[in-house]
């Protein structure tokens, strides 16, 4: 069967008019994450609006071109289109976004899955024998995240800056794997520093090394200091929670899909991280309120 094309996806949404109050276009077209990021999105808002579906459109050039298309025609029925935080968050859009788009405020919505309690609550119901105390100090989150920092914060400024000087290095395509210790997801603090050293030493074969330099240090002055870098900028999706899932199940066991258990976490996770996505919508749709008390 062939795909639809994202001209096609995007008029798909017609058939959800009276299901939508207004229609939220994503990139991720990966099975299951139009339905986890309507479950986190649904949450967030307030009961008196009703988003049941969401749109992905595929990659992030699809959903900027559906955007501005949609600009161009001036519809009375406003959306709302959203794009990944990705490495942009550290290196810089390259162009300006259309009005009615929002980049996450996280690396990609599977950060906003990177919730303690919920990993708790998600230990607590598949291990119905043992104490959700015990649970919580096996699994050790704070720990864990406490370890990761540092190689995380190598790796993903090194990434940033090989995404700003347009190097085409391979990058987040690396994978947890490439820097996993253990069945317990910890981080290998020599393979972190080989995959970022790696990284550097081909970003100044490609741009030199001044230009590296000069991006690195533009690179950690955007990093947000009252901002947690691991659930904000590290990529949720190819490294944080292959690695937390990976400790997740050596505590509890689960034969549960990835899929599965990053819905569940939506059901769960905080959602107050959302609201400067809900203020922006508000924004785009000239709606005031539309964050869950």
């Amino acid at each position: 069967m062939l795909e639809r094309g994202a001209p096609a996806k995007y008029a798909s949404s017609v058939f959800y008019e009276d299901l939508n109050d207004f229609d939220v276009y994503i990139e991720d077209t990966a099975d299951g994450y139009a339905k986890l990021f309507a479950i986190i999105l649904g949450r967030a808002l307030t009961s008196h609006v009703s988003v049941t579906k969401v749109f992905p459109l595929g990659e992030r050039c699809k959903v900027l071109e559906a955007a501005e298309l949609e600009l161009k025609k001036e519809q009375k029925r406003k959306s709302v289109f959203i794009v990944d935080g990705d490495l942009f968050l550290l290196s810089g859009e390259r162009q300006d976004l259309p009005k009615n788009t929002i980049r996450l405020p996280r690396y990609c919505i599977e950060n906003f899955l990177i919730d303690a309690d919920a990993f708790i609550d998600l230990l607590d119901e598949e291990c119905p024998n043992r104490e959700r105390d015990t649970l919580e100090k096996e699994f050790n989150f704070d720990g864990w995240r406490s370890a990761s920092l540092d190689p995380l914060v190598r790796i993903f400024t090194s990434f940033a800056v090989s995404h700003m000087l347009c190097t085409g290095v391979k990058t987040i395509a690396n994978g947890s794997g490439s820097i996993c210790l253990n069945d317990m997801g910890d981080i290998c603090n020599e393979k972190a520093e080989k995959l970022a050293s790696d990284t550097d030493r081909s970003t100044i074969e490609v741009a030199g090394s001044d230009a590296a330099q000069v991006s690195l240090e533009v690179v950690r002055s955007r990093i947000n200091i009252n901002c947690c870098f691991v659930s904000t900028y590290a990529s949720g999706k190819d490294f944080l929670l292959p690695l937390l899932f990976a400790r997740f199940r050596k505590v509890s066991k689960s034969k549960s899909s990835n899929i599965l258990l990053k819905q569940r976490l939506a059901r769960k996770c905080d959602v107050q991280p959302l609201l400067p996505l809900v203020r922006q919508m508000e924004e785009i749709l000239s709606r005031p309120n539309l964050f869950a008390a």
